[in-house]
């Protein structure tokens, strides 16, 4: 049995324009072959190093991955994700992180999904993360702390509309190829909401791609297309 490694991103505010948008966000990604499973010197000496080499730069979101170890992923939270301004993550990346918090059992509904991002940013307290991009099949969420971020509800949006092309691999949607399974937005493209303790959340339905073509790389293209459409304010 083959393990591969774990790919973490690390998209920061820097060069212009690397990306297929004109954009100022420069992606860094960050291969950490099995780390989970190195003796705890090494994984301080991995992660000392991406801060040294990253949180230098104004803006930094990084893009979790799947984890087996609660020890590796508490430790990764505290010394690196408190420390970025954005986080991305899928749904069982938000579940284990919760449970590893002792936070909210992420369920298969958007309330259970919200409250788990609200509780991760109120965890961050005055620590720099302040935005939350979750992705799953039929729906995303960008989680803000109210007025840190500018036109959070253009991004999320823009980025189902990236998951719906890139994984059909056209240039626009199409009746044929697409379809919406979640249809708790109703007629607009995106609800926008306050939530206690000074929480945004932005939820926008995805066109979901009825014969994927690509899926590979799909959540760091959702959460760069994010990043290019908005702005951090604080």
């Amino acid at each position: 049995t083959v393990t591969p490694p774990p790919l973490f991103s690390l998209i920061t505010g820097v060069d212009p324009a690397p990306l297929h948008l004109n954009s100022w966000f420069s992606p860094y990604s960050a291969l950490i072959p099995l780390l989970e499973n190195q003796p705890a010197e090494k994984k301080d000496q991995v992660l000392q190093t991406i801060k040294e080499k990253v949180l230098d730069h104004p803006v930094v979101h990084l893009e979790l991955a799947s984890m087996t170890r609660a020890d590796f992923l508490l430790q990764l939270f505290n010394s690196l994700a408190l420390r970025v301004q954005s986080l991305g993550l899928n749904e069982a990346e938000l579940a284990f992180l919760s449970e590893v918090l002792g936070g909210p059992e992420v369920e298969d509904s958007v309330e259970s999904v919200t409250d788990a991002l609200v509780f991760l940013l109120e965890r961050a307290g005055d620590h720099p993360l302040s935005r939350i991009h979750f992705h799953c099949l039929t729906y995303h969420i960008i989680a803000e702390k109210s007025g840190r971020w500018k036109d959070s509800d253009v991004a999320v949006a823009m980025g189902t509309l990236t998951a719906a092309l890139y994984a059909c691999d056209t240039p626009q949607p199409l009746a044929e190829n697409h379809e919406l399974r979640w249809r708790g937005a109703g007629s607009t493209p995106v609800i926008s909401e306050n939530r206690g303790g000074g929480v945004t959340v932005h939820i926008s339905p995805v066109l979901v791609c009825r014969r994927p073509l690509k899926t590979v790389g799909r959540g760091d293209s959702i959460s760069a297309t994010g990043l290019l459409y908005t702005t951090i304010l604080s």
